[in-house]
């Protein structure tokens, strides 16, 4: 329960630090700044917290639903069989290598 938060929390701070530093790193006021870094601290706590839930697709709804395949009989008296001989499985392994 606590891993997940962490790495969203973790994600989250990296992606403002990647996002802020570059537009912090010449500004001379360095109370705006700590008071920024202070802000992405604090919201890398907050953002795991909250969920967005979007609404619902028909598309997903209609892929969501059971698909029913048709039904095919299968005769067990085994009328066709298959055989495999040596020659068969040679001549398989020398077209595919």
């Amino acid at each position: 329960m606590i891993l997940p938060y962490i790495i969203k929390s973790a994600l989250v701070l990296a992606l403002l630090y990647i996002c802020i530093m570059p537009l912090l790193e010449k500004e001379t006021f360095h109370r705006l700044n700590r008071i920024i870094i202070l802000g992405c601290l604090l919201l890398s706590f907050i953002v795991p917290f909250i969920h967005f839930t979007g609404g619902t697709n028909p598309t997903v709804n209609m892929v969501r639903q059971a698909v029913q395949l048709p039904e095919i009989m299968i005769d067990g008296n085994g009328s066709e069989q298959s055989t495999w001989n040596l020659a068969n499985i040679m001549i398989c392994i020398y077209i595919i290598t």
